[in-house]
Protein backbone atom coordinates (compact mmCIF):
# COMPACT_ATOMS: atom_id res chain seq x y z
CA UNK A 1 0.00 0.00 0.00
CA UNK A 2 1.65 3.81 -1.00
CA UNK A 3 2.26 5.16 2.25
CA UNK A 4 0.16 8.40 0.79
CA UNK A 5 -3.50 6.05 0.81
CA UNK A 6 -5.28 6.14 3.94
CA UNK A 7 -5.86 2.84 5.69
CA UNK A 8 -9.14 1.46 5.04
CA UNK A 9 -11.04 0.12 8.08
CA UNK A 10 -14.05 -1.61 7.75
CA UNK A 11 -16.51 -2.66 10.70
CA UNK A 12 -19.82 -4.71 11.18
CA UNK A 13 -21.01 -1.98 13.73
CA UNK A 14 -24.53 -1.10 12.98
CA UNK A 15 -23.57 2.74 14.35
CA UNK A 16 -19.33 2.97 13.75
CA UNK A 17 -19.87 6.53 14.31
CA UNK A 18 -21.11 6.10 17.75
CA UNK A 19 -18.98 7.79 20.36
CA UNK A 20 -18.15 4.75 22.35
CA UNK A 21 -17.14 2.72 19.55
CA UNK A 22 -13.37 2.76 18.97
CA UNK A 23 -13.41 3.34 15.31
CA UNK A 24 -15.33 6.92 16.40
CA UNK A 25 -11.79 7.98 17.84
CA UNK A 26 -10.29 7.37 14.35
CA UNK A 27 -10.02 11.17 13.71
CA UNK A 28 -6.66 11.14 11.24
CA UNK A 29 -6.23 11.64 7.86
CA UNK A 30 -3.98 8.56 8.13
CA UNK A 31 -7.80 6.03 8.37
CA UNK A 32 -10.79 6.06 5.95
CA UNK A 33 -14.34 3.56 6.54
CA UNK A 34 -15.07 1.15 3.75
CA UNK A 35 -17.83 -0.89 3.50
CA UNK A 36 -15.89 -3.85 1.69
CA UNK A 37 -14.32 -5.98 3.90
CA UNK A 38 -12.21 -7.20 1.08
CA UNK A 39 -10.36 -4.32 0.33
CA UNK A 40 -9.88 -3.62 4.35
CA UNK A 41 -6.31 -3.16 5.85
CA UNK A 42 -8.24 -3.11 9.19
CA UNK A 43 -11.33 -5.12 10.30
CA UNK A 44 -12.88 -4.25 13.48
CA UNK A 45 -15.17 -7.23 14.01
CA UNK A 46 -17.92 -7.76 16.54
CA UNK A 47 -18.53 -11.45 15.58
CA UNK A 48 -16.29 -14.05 16.53
CA UNK A 49 -13.69 -14.46 13.80
CA UNK A 50 -12.26 -17.75 14.92
CA UNK A 51 -15.17 -19.33 16.69
CA UNK A 52 -15.97 -23.10 14.99
CA UNK A 53 -18.08 -23.27 12.04
CA UNK A 54 -18.64 -21.26 8.93
CA UNK A 55 -17.65 -17.85 9.26
CA UNK A 56 -17.02 -15.83 6.10
CA UNK A 57 -14.67 -13.08 7.38
CA UNK A 58 -12.48 -15.90 8.71
CA UNK A 59 -12.18 -17.28 5.17
CA UNK A 60 -11.65 -14.72 3.73
CA UNK A 61 -8.36 -13.73 5.77
CA UNK A 62 -7.08 -17.02 5.23
CA UNK A 63 -7.74 -16.87 1.27
CA UNK A 64 -6.02 -13.77 1.33
CA UNK A 65 -3.14 -15.54 2.71
CA UNK A 66 -2.94 -18.60 0.45
CA UNK A 67 -2.98 -16.45 -2.34
CA UNK A 68 0.39 -14.41 -0.61
CA UNK A 69 -1.70 -11.47 -0.09
CA UNK A 70 -1.09 -9.24 3.04
CA UNK A 71 -3.66 -9.75 5.32
CA UNK A 72 -5.94 -7.14 7.08
CA UNK A 73 -5.23 -6.17 10.66
CA UNK A 74 -7.66 -7.34 12.85
CA UNK A 75 -8.84 -6.85 16.52
CA UNK A 76 -9.25 -10.50 17.78
CA UNK A 77 -6.61 -13.37 17.65
CA UNK A 78 -6.97 -17.17 18.56
CA UNK A 79 -8.87 -18.19 21.46
CA UNK A 80 -8.87 -14.62 22.87
CA UNK A 81 -11.79 -15.95 24.99
CA UNK A 82 -9.06 -17.41 27.21
CA UNK A 83 -8.39 -13.35 28.71
CA UNK A 84 -11.79 -12.06 28.17
CA UNK A 85 -14.48 -15.38 28.89
CA UNK A 86 -14.12 -16.08 32.45
CA UNK A 87 -15.15 -19.46 31.85
CA UNK A 88 -12.43 -20.03 29.38
CA UNK A 89 -10.16 -18.45 31.67
CA UNK A 90 -10.74 -20.99 34.40
CA UNK A 91 -10.19 -23.79 32.20
CA UNK A 92 -7.12 -22.34 30.70
CA UNK A 93 -5.36 -22.28 34.24
CA UNK A 94 -6.68 -25.51 35.04
CA UNK A 95 -5.31 -26.77 32.12
CA UNK A 96 -2.01 -25.14 32.32
CA UNK A 97 -1.64 -25.51 36.07
CA UNK A 98 -3.72 -28.67 37.38
CA UNK A 99 -5.23 -28.86 41.05
CA UNK A 100 -4.11 -27.46 43.07
CA UNK A 101 -4.43 -24.16 42.01
CA UNK A 102 -1.26 -21.59 42.59
CA UNK A 103 -1.88 -19.40 45.08
CA UNK A 104 -2.35 -16.34 43.06
CA UNK A 105 -5.70 -18.28 40.87
CA UNK A 106 -9.19 -17.89 42.50
CA UNK A 107 -10.90 -20.93 43.26
CA UNK A 108 -13.07 -20.95 39.88
CA UNK A 109 -16.13 -23.23 38.25
CA UNK A 110 -17.78 -23.49 34.90
CA UNK A 111 -20.85 -23.91 36.02
CA UNK A 112 -22.09 -25.08 32.40
CA UNK A 113 -19.17 -28.23 32.36
CA UNK A 114 -18.07 -28.14 36.70
CA UNK A 115 -21.32 -27.47 38.87
CA UNK A 116 -20.84 -31.19 40.34
CA UNK A 117 -16.83 -30.00 41.51
CA UNK A 118 -18.42 -26.74 42.57
CA UNK A 119 -21.56 -28.47 44.71
CA UNK A 120 -18.50 -30.69 45.76
CA UNK A 121 -16.23 -27.88 46.77
CA UNK A 122 -18.68 -25.85 48.14
CA UNK A 123 -19.95 -28.77 50.65
CA UNK A 124 -16.60 -29.02 51.96
CA UNK A 125 -15.81 -25.38 52.73
CA UNK A 126 -18.91 -25.57 54.66
CA UNK A 127 -17.95 -28.41 56.28
CA UNK A 128 -14.74 -27.35 57.24
CA UNK A 129 -15.82 -23.93 58.47
CA UNK A 130 -18.71 -25.56 60.71
CA UNK A 131 -15.86 -27.61 62.00
CA UNK A 132 -13.43 -25.06 62.66
CA UNK A 133 -16.50 -23.17 64.42
CA UNK A 134 -16.61 -26.37 66.81
CA UNK A 135 -12.98 -26.62 67.69
CA UNK A 136 -13.21 -23.34 69.02
CA UNK A 137 -16.24 -23.79 70.51
CA UNK A 138 -18.13 -20.75 68.54
CA UNK A 139 -20.46 -22.51 66.73
CA UNK A 140 -23.47 -21.22 66.77
CA UNK A 141 -26.27 -19.91 64.14
CA UNK A 142 -24.67 -16.71 64.21
CA UNK A 143 -21.44 -18.33 63.15
CA UNK A 144 -22.94 -19.88 59.81
CA UNK A 145 -23.70 -16.24 58.74
CA UNK A 146 -19.78 -16.14 58.19
CA UNK A 147 -19.89 -19.68 56.03
CA UNK A 148 -17.63 -19.27 52.96
CA UNK A 149 -19.59 -16.72 50.31
CA UNK A 150 -19.31 -17.42 46.14
CA UNK A 151 -19.85 -15.16 43.62
CA UNK A 152 -21.47 -15.63 40.94
CA UNK A 153 -20.61 -14.05 37.45
CA UNK A 154 -21.83 -14.24 33.64
CA UNK A 155 -19.22 -15.67 31.55
CA UNK A 156 -18.76 -12.26 29.68
CA UNK A 157 -19.53 -9.06 30.56
CA UNK A 158 -18.37 -6.15 32.69
CA UNK A 159 -19.24 -3.83 35.19
CA UNK A 160 -20.53 -6.33 37.82
CA UNK A 161 -23.61 -6.69 35.82
CA UNK A 162 -25.02 -10.15 37.13
CA UNK A 163 -23.63 -10.98 39.99
CA UNK A 164 -24.87 -12.54 42.82
CA UNK A 165 -22.83 -13.33 46.12
CA UNK A 166 -24.37 -16.15 48.03
CA UNK A 167 -23.22 -18.76 51.06
CA UNK A 168 -26.33 -21.05 49.59
CA UNK A 169 -25.43 -24.15 47.46
CA UNK A 170 -29.76 -24.34 46.35
CA UNK A 171 -29.94 -20.28 44.91
CA UNK A 172 -26.75 -20.80 43.19
CA UNK A 173 -28.28 -24.30 41.73
CA UNK A 174 -31.95 -22.20 40.87
CA UNK A 175 -29.76 -19.51 39.13
CA UNK A 176 -28.00 -22.32 36.98
CA UNK A 177 -31.69 -23.99 36.30
CA UNK A 178 -33.04 -20.52 35.60
CA UNK A 179 -30.83 -21.00 32.37
CA UNK A 180 -29.67 -18.00 29.95
CA UNK A 181 -26.17 -17.06 30.09
CA UNK A 182 -23.32 -19.12 30.93
CA UNK A 183 -22.06 -18.65 34.38
CA UNK A 184 -18.94 -18.95 37.00
CA UNK A 185 -18.98 -19.55 40.57
CA UNK A 186 -15.59 -18.23 42.38
CA UNK A 187 -14.53 -18.27 46.07
CA UNK A 188 -15.39 -14.72 47.24
CA UNK A 189 -12.41 -12.65 48.25
CA UNK A 190 -13.53 -11.37 51.58
CA UNK A 191 -9.98 -9.54 52.75
CA UNK A 192 -9.23 -7.97 49.29
CA UNK A 193 -6.63 -5.12 48.91
CA UNK A 194 -8.59 -1.42 49.50
CA UNK A 195 -7.39 2.10 48.81
CA UNK A 196 -8.93 4.55 51.94
CA UNK A 197 -11.20 1.57 53.25
CA UNK A 198 -12.80 0.65 49.94
CA UNK A 199 -12.36 -2.53 47.05
CA UNK A 200 -10.58 -1.44 44.00
CA UNK A 201 -9.67 -3.09 40.52
CA UNK A 202 -6.64 -2.88 38.42
CA UNK A 203 -6.86 -2.39 35.00
CA UNK A 204 -4.04 -2.18 32.12
CA UNK A 205 -4.37 -1.78 28.79
CA UNK A 206 -2.86 -4.25 26.24
CA UNK A 207 -2.44 -4.42 22.82
CA UNK A 208 -1.77 -7.84 20.71
CA UNK A 209 0.43 -7.37 17.49
CA UNK A 210 1.13 -10.87 17.31
CA UNK A 211 -0.63 -14.28 19.18
CA UNK A 212 2.25 -16.63 17.79
CA UNK A 213 4.11 -15.72 18.70
CA UNK A 214 3.13 -13.54 22.00
CA UNK A 215 3.72 -9.73 21.27
CA UNK A 216 1.85 -7.80 24.16
CA UNK A 217 2.60 -4.20 24.63
CA UNK A 218 1.26 -2.64 28.09
CA UNK A 219 0.23 0.79 28.15
CA UNK A 220 2.20 2.34 31.21
CA UNK A 221 -0.11 5.86 31.51
CA UNK A 222 -3.59 4.97 32.72
CA UNK A 223 -5.20 7.64 34.52
CA UNK A 224 -8.38 5.35 35.58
Amino acid sequence: MEPSKPLLVYTDSNDPMELAHPVAGLTSPHFALTSSMEDADIIYSYRQLYAPGPNNLRDMIESKISEGRAAPLVNQFPYEGAFVQKDHLGRELLKQHGLPRPNWAIETYDLDVQLGEFVGAAILAQEKHRQQQVEKDEFSLQAEEHAPLWIIKPAGGTQSKGHVVSRSISQVLKIVDAGGDSRVAQRYIVNPICYNGRKIDCRCIVMMTSASPGQPYLYMHNRT
